[in-house]
C-alpha cells in the first residue's frame, strides 16, 4: 500500500530532477513555509475543539476558492514547454475534491455551532483570522521567491508577537 499522498509528491518532483531527500523536509523550508507550517500546527491541530474547527474552515474554505484550479492551470502552462511532463494527478484529483471539503466544513461548523463546541465566536473568528495570516505569509514568501525578491516583511501582528520566524 503507496502513502497517497507522498508518493504522489514524488511523482511531481522526478522530472524536475528530485526525489525524497530533496521534499518535505523541515530544514529545506523558507522561513514563509516554516511559519505556515508551524501555524497549521498551532492551529489545525490545535487539542482546542473550537480552535482546530476553525483553522479547518479557514484553510478549507480558501483552498476551494480557487487555490487547486490555479495550481492545476499554472502546472498546465508549465507543461507546455516540457518535453518530460509533470504528472499533475494529484493536483487534479484535489482541485475536485476540495469543492466537497468546504461544503462539509460549512455542515460541520453548523453541527458544531448547534452543539455548542464553538463557544466564543470571536476567539473562532480571531483563530479564523490567524489560518489565513499564515496562509498569506506563506504565498508571498513563494510570490517574493518566484520573482527572486527579498522575502516580505512579517505582518506586523507576527511581529509584535515575537514570533521566533520573524
Amino acid at each position: 500500500h503507496k502513502a497517497a499522498h507522498f508518493e504522489w509528491l514524488l511523482d511531481v518532483a522526478k522530472p524536475l530532477g528530485l526525489g525524497f531527500d530533496d521534499l518535505g523536509k523541515r530544514r529545506l523550508g523558507t522561513v514563509a513555509t516554516l511559519h505556515f507550517c508551524d501555524e497549521l500546527s498551532r492551529l489545525y491541530a490545535n487539542e482546542n475543539d473550537s480552535t482546530a474547527i476553525a483553522a479547518s474552515f479557514a484553510v478549507e474554505n480558501w483552498a476551494a476558492a480557487g487555490f487547486w484550479e490555479d495550481l492545476v492551470a499554472g502546472f498546465r502552462a508549465i507543461n507546455t514547454e516540457r518535453a518530460e511532463k509533470i504528472p499533475i494527478s494529484f493536483w487534479t484529483f484535489h482541485s475536485a475534491l476540495e469543492q466537497q471539503h468546504a461544503d462539509h466544513t460549512i455542515d460541520e461548523l453548523k453541527e458544531c455551532y448547534d452543539e455548542g463546541r464553538i463557544v466564543d465566536e470571536d476567539a473562532f473568528c480571531q483563530t479564523c483570522v490567524e489560518m489565513l495570516d499564515a496562509v498569506e505569509v506563506f504565498w508571498d514568501g513563494l510570490d517574493a521567491s518566484r520573482r527572486g525578491a527579498p522575502p516580505p516583511p512579517a505582518p506586523e501582528r507576527l511581529i509584535l508577537e515575537r514570533h521566533a520566524d520573524f
